[in-house]
């Protein structure tokens, strides 16, 4: 009896001192393992040093080959395998810089200076446009060199580009070269500073960017690029400007900082969750780039062309030996700042990105693939979305009219307006169906042909699409497309920038519609041909295109969707924005 008792207290004992026990051992643990986390970090980051610095020193390896390149106390690179590109990163940090090219070692460096040795890049610098030229790494080339090494492409099947159409058509011309189409994508300017002390000629200006010199007939100096009194946006001067072209034409949405101009920070910056890494949008005489720091050391990437004509946003484009590759930082219009470009995250930058032909099928008018796999050659670019994408090829039109001027029927060209309704829905739906891919050779439809020979297309139902929002699939389902031989055209006008203008679009409603044929036409009064979009063809979310844009922090681009039907939710939402709106007196003035 007394020996269970005993047995009894024993196990209580036990179970009463266990927890304490427990705790004992276990709280210095607990308290060092913030201590342990950090010191296996910096064993980490050590290793990796070391590591990096005995394959440096290592006489045994093959020279022929560096493998890793200690570039600053605090950042190595290294060769990732498999692809051959290059890692930049802090051994104890997850944040990256992926590019396809060596990086130049020193402290605080650049990726080129004169001496061949790395050089300071000071984000808030004052120094002049030329000594910050020489950012660029070994290899890479400014926007001005690149175009410097240009050669005519020889394999053109007769692509021009709208700068040609001019001749004939100036006025339609003058119109075209501010739509979309035009302007989703070119070069970037060359000179993006004309007012700076210095800037070249015309002639010279237009010698460096691969075009002919030609003496302008009208009193506007063409290729000026002006600010937008509210934005950091350049655009290029006068209507119809034909150097302006050659240049670019673009109209850069983002903010770009130099040495000659106080722009706010915020606008030329992007800042990652990492506070070692960031990014700024740069110009100078040489051209555009995008500097990239990471700890202490720096490196600028140049930017030579864009794709987006700032609708949803731009992204940016550099070539590297033949290849072409997208830079890391877009720009998002409807949040008006610098994001991670669609895909990427902030702390994982890649530059290493390549842009084919898939990819520019619906941003330039023609562009020749490269004698080795994956690589296109810069000369062969017809920039934009031009008139022969709807018109087809034009050198053999332009060669017959300059040598018979006085025909004045229309030889060797297509005339969408002549082809049958399906045939014209044919040619925009390259690009406004949701289709994935060609099935045939890239840059091969020519108007006339039956799309659905040459592309997958995205099923009919479906709202979203990668860039676009399905719209000729979408109009399909609409009934005032089903009862009517109604086309794109007969609401857009391709060769006029309409966009936003959604009265002038209302109006083409009216041609088949009345107003009291829409039921909240007592409600909102006359005013209701003025805008019968945003309850019939509302603006919504693309699921597709919801991008991150920094800080983990995602948006989705809204577009309008082409289904054209009463949609009750849109309608509700607009008769109350305008009952908020304040009224609006239309009472003769009494004088």
């Amino acid at each position: 009896m007394l020996d269970s008792l005993g047995g009894i207290l024993d196990g209580w004992r036990a179970c009463f001192l266990a927890p304490k026990l427990l705790a004992f051992l276990v709280f210095p643990l607990v308290v060092g393992c913030g201590r342990q986390e950090e010191a296996a970090k910096e064993l980490l980051r050590r290793r990796k040093v070391s590591e990096v610095n005995k394959r440096l020193g290592d006489e045994s390896l093959p020279q022929i080959e560096v493998l890793a390149k200690k570039l600053t106390e605090a950042v190595i690179a290294e060769k990732e395998e498999g692809s051959g590109y290059w890692v930049i990163s802090q051994p104890d940090s997850d944040s990256f810089v992926k590019v396809p090219f060596l990086p130049v070692s020193g402290a605080k460096t650049s990726a080129r200076s004169p001496s061949g040795e790395g050089a300071t890049i000071n984000l808030n610098s004052q120094e002049s446009d030329q000594e910050q030229s020489s950012w660029l790494h070994d290899g890479l080339l400014s926007l001005v060199e690149l175009k410097q090494t240009l050669s005519k492409s020889n394999r053109n099947p007769g692509f021009l580009g709208a700068k040609v159409c001019r001749e004939c058509h100036q006025e339609r011309h003058a119109s075209f070269i501010h739509t979309g189409h035009h302007l989703t994508s070119g070069w970037m300017p060359s000179y993006p500073d004309s007012s700076r002390e210095g800037h070249v000629s015309k002639k010279q200006r237009s010698a460096v960017d691969g075009e002919p010199y030609e003496e302008s007939k009208e009193s506007v100096v063409h290729g000026a690029y002006f600010k937008s009194p509210h934005s950091n946006s350049y655009a290029s001067a006068g209507v119809g400007a034909g150097e302006a072209e050659s240049i670019g034409g673009a109209h850069l949405a983002g903010g770009f900082k130099d040495s000659k101009e106080n722009v706010e920070a915020s606008r030329t910056r992007m800042q990652s969750k990492d506070p070692d890494l960031s990014f700024q949008m740069l110009r100078d005489h040489q051209g555009f780039h995008q500097a990239v720091k990471i700890a202490d050391y720096q490196l600028s990437l140049p930017i030579h062309a864009f794709t987006g004509s700032a609708k949803a946003g731009q992204t940016f484009l550099y070539w590297h030996e033949q290849r072409l590759y997208q830079s890391f930082v877009s720009y998002l219009t409807d949040l008006d700042q610098w994001i991670p470009s669609p895909g990427y995250f902030d702390t994982t930058v890649d530059y290493t990105r390549e842009i084919g032909t898939t990819c520019l099928e619906c941003h330039v008018t023609y562009i020749e693939a490269g004698d080795e796999r994956g690589t296109l050659k810069p000369d062969s670019a017809v920039w934009g979305i031009s008139c022969e994408r709807c018109h087809g090829p034009g050198r053999d039109h332009v060669d017959y009219h300059r040598q018979f001027p006085d025909v004045r029927q229309a030889k060797h060209i297509t005339q969408p307006a002549d082809l049958s309704r399906q045939r014209q829905l044919d040619i925009c739906s390259q690009c406004h169906s949701g289709r994935e891919s060609l099935i045939t050779g890239k840059f091969s439809f020519r108007p006339g042909m039956k799309v659905r020979k040459s592309s997958v297309q995205r099923g009919v139902n479906e709202v979203g699409g990668v860039h676009t929002a399905n719209q000729l699939n979408r109009l399909s389902m609409s009934r005032c497309f089903q009862r009517s031989e109604m086309t794109c055209t007969t609401c857009h006008n391709p060769h006029v920038n309409q966009r936003g203008f959604r009265d002038v679009f209302s109006t083409r409603c009216m041609e088949c519609h009345q107003p009291d044929h829409c039921g909240a036409s007592e409600r909102v009064g006359p005013s209701i041909i003025e805008n019968c979009i945003d309850c019939h063809m509302p603006t919504g979310a693309n699921d597709q295109m919801t991008i991150e844009v920094g800080g983990g922090d995602r948006f989705t681009v809204r577009m309008i969707d082409h289904h054209i039907h009463v949609n009750a939710e849109a309608t509700d939402q607009f008769l109350q924005q305008r009952a908020e709106l304040p009224a609006v007196d239309n009472s003769p003035a009494v004088e």
